[in-house]
């Protein structure tokens, strides 16, 4: 049996998100076009992210929430909108609008 579909309102719920946060996450409905989330493994995610000049604490941050198959679904389907989002404005000459921090209680991811 296939798991049921996930989706903006499942997102919400699902997550525990307060009412702003689930009001964005179902604006990351239309994000354009996403893709299924590639990552390097954890194991090397170090190494990448010298590469790329990330201070080292935050660094450390990113790995804490590195993501994993212990995450929830719906935590990947926000984090492949997110990504979305941001390859849709690559060469875009403003900023990106700040979505809402999500709760750290939860976890770093």
């Amino acid at each position: 049996m296939e798991p049921p579909s996930v989706d903006p309102v499942s997102v919400g719920e699902r997550l525990r998100l307060p009412a702003e946060q689930a009001a964005w996450a179902r604006g990351l409905e239309s994000a354009g076009p996403v893709h299924k989330l590639r990552l390097p493994p954890r194991s090397e995610a170090p190494e990448v992210l010298r590469r790329l000049a990330v201070v080292a604490e935050d660094a450390a941050e990113i790995l804490r929430g590195w993501p994993s198959e212990q995450w929830p679904r719906e935590l990947v389907w926000l984090l492949e909108r997110v990504v979305a989002v941001v390859r849709a404005d690559m060469g875009g000459a403003g900023w990106l609008e700040l979505g809402p921090s999500l709760p750290r209680g939860r976890g770093p991811a």
